[in-house]
């Protein structure tokens, strides 16, 4: 994959660029499946899942 990403930026390839962490999450969930509320609920807890 890297010989892969190595290709991707010679041909002047840059992906995608996200200006907050919101858009970069609904991107993951977009491609993930969970709708965008599954992700909102999530960011309301701490890392032992308490609100």
């Amino acid at each position: 994959m890297e010989n892969e990403v190595d290709e991707a930026l010679a041909a002047g390839e840059r992906g995608e660029v996200f200006h907050d962490g919101e858009a970069f999450l609904r991107s993951l969930a977009d491609e993930a499946g969970p709708d965008s509320s599954a992700i909102d609920r999530r960011g309301t807890h701490d890392i032992l899942g308490r609100p």
